[in-house]
Order: structure tokens, then sequence, then C-alpha cells
């Protein structure tokens, strides 16, 4: 489910790379090792997807993804037990 509500923020497929890095905490410079590019093109992507996302920090934007999730899942559930559910997350 994640990846499905990834997909639809309006990212580049590099972003969504990013910012699935960036979910697991992984630095700046771990994020240009692995993607084999600098960190001045990683911070780049940082900035589009805060903008994108209207967000400022990491922690802002893994709670904006989690709460885009639980949304998600809420929808997906039958009508009734969404409030249920819900309260017992």
């Amino acid at each position: 489910m994640r990846k499905e509500v990834i997909d639809r923020l309006g990212l580049s497929p590099r972003e969504k790379e990013v910012i699935e890095y960036l979910s697991q905490g992984l630095s700046n410079h771990d994020i240009a090792t692995v993607l084999n590019v600098s960190i001045n093109t990683v911070k780049f992507h940082n900035h589009n997807i805060f903008n994108k996302l209207g967000v400022d920090s990491r922690v802002a934007l893994i709670n904006k993804v989690n709460d885009l999730m639980l949304k998600e899942f809420a929808r997906r559930l039958p009508t009734g037990k969404k409030e249920k559910e819900l309260a017992e997350a």
C-alpha cells in the first residue's frame, strides 16, 4: 500500500526512490552513495519533494506519508468498520 500512496504524490521516479530511502532513515550522503549521485543532487530532490508535498522537514514528510497511508487504509475498509478499526489503530 505504501508504494501505491507514494505513486499518487506526483513525484518523479527518482524522487520516489529518494523518498523511500528518506523513510528508511538514510542520510543524504548514504542516499547519494546508493543512487550514485552527488549529495547536492540528493538535496535538490529533497527540496523538490518537500515543495511538492508542502512539508519542511524529513519528519513532516514521513508523517504526511503515514497519514496518507492511514487514510488509504480507512478508505479500503468496508463501511461500518472504519470508525472501530481507526479507533483501535
